[in-house]
């Protein structure tokens, strides 16, 4: 079942008599029980992407549905649970008179705004900071702030806007864990970061814009199980050889006291040309597998080097 449908979805906004494209004609379904991660630079789209989704601004063409309703109707985001990148709160309130409005908000009782407001600060070990003041809470606390408030109405799904932002190693952790216990419930994740160890070991699949544009998608452990080359382990090359290995597009390393030599296949015939006319030997060789970083700058790379730069947006 399709929880997050786009299809065409395009902002452009108007800036000083220019224009700027946000966002081109996007598609993208998120199925049920899925842990979705939105990846690109700075300005390449997602947080446009994610403020249409919850109806904070609105598309200049296309359209987006959440569990079949269309995005802007009250009756799709009551569904959904929301995090921001930057929160902001009422600093003079405590955490738990937070959760008890965001409770009310969500239309809960009395008795389930209690049980919530339990729940989650023992979810988020957030107890000791329960009759704290917001104002005296630090960028992390304020990220598990917000991530509590938006589960205070137990959404079905639910969108974050760079939720590891802030967080210490700890912190980080602690958040990998409460996605994986939440998508053990049936929840539905969809969110944006830049933290790509953690969304390489979180997601189910991945999408990656640039520009406006998405440029990859796909299952995580597919993208990851394509073969990028080798790494050899090579000990007696000179400095000459290394010079024409680096002239190749070859990567190369100083691994003790050998070369640690990042070969594609397309080049391993003239490496091992080399290797063999230098005389040098060939301490182990390795299959090499692409991480979800090197996917990315990749897709990066050859996106932003075919299209002309364009003003970077706020917005964005």
């Amino acid at each position: 079942m399709h929880v997050l449908r786009i299809e065409k979805l395009t902002k452009i906004y108007k800036l000083a008599g220019h224009t700027f494209t946000a966002l081109s004609a996007l598609d993208l379904s998120i199925e049920q029980g899925e842990v979705f991660g939105f990846l690109g630079p700075n300005g390449a789209g997602k947080t446009t992407t994610i403020k249409i989704l919850v109806n904070l601004i609105f598309p200049t063409s296309g359209k987006a549905w959440i569990f079949g309703d269309d995005c802007s109707l009250p009756e799709a985001r009551r569904r959904i649970g929301f995090l921001p990148e930057m929160p902001m709160f009422y600093d003079y309130l405590t955490l738990e008179e937070l959760l008890r409005f965001g409770g009310e908000t969500a239309g809960l009782s009395k008795a389930l705004i209690k049980t919530r407001i339990d729940h989650l600060l023992v979810l988020l070990d957030m107890e000791r900071a329960r009759n704290l003041r917001i104002r005296k809470f630090s960028k992390g606390m304020q990220q598990r702030a917000g991530l509590a408030y938006a589960l205070m109405g137990d959404p079905d799904v639910l969108i974050l806007d760079e939720p590891m932002s802030g967080l210490d190693p700890i912190g980080r952790k602690d958040f990998v864990d409460l996605i994986r216990k939440l998508k053990a419930e049936g929840k539905t994740i969809f969110f944006s970061s830049h933290v790509l160890s953690d969304i390489e070991n979180l997601c189910d699949r991945v999408g990656i814009l640039v520009k406006g544009e998405l440029k990859k998608v796909g299952n995580v452990s597919e993208l990851l199980r394509a073969e990028d080359g080798f790494l050899v382990r090579v000990s007696g090359l000179d400095g000459g050889g290394k010079e024409y290995l680096e002239q190749l597009g070859v990567h190369v390393s100083v691994d003790g006291n050998a070369l640690s030599l990042r070969v594609t296949r397309d080049k391993v015939m003239d490496v091992m040309d080399i290797i063999k006319a230098r005389k040098a030997s060939i301490a182990s060789i390795d299959t090499m597998r692409k991480s979800l970083e090197d996917i990315f700058m990749e897709v990066v790379q050859q996106n932003q080097s075919s299209v002309s730069p364009t003003p970077s947006s706020p917005h964005a």
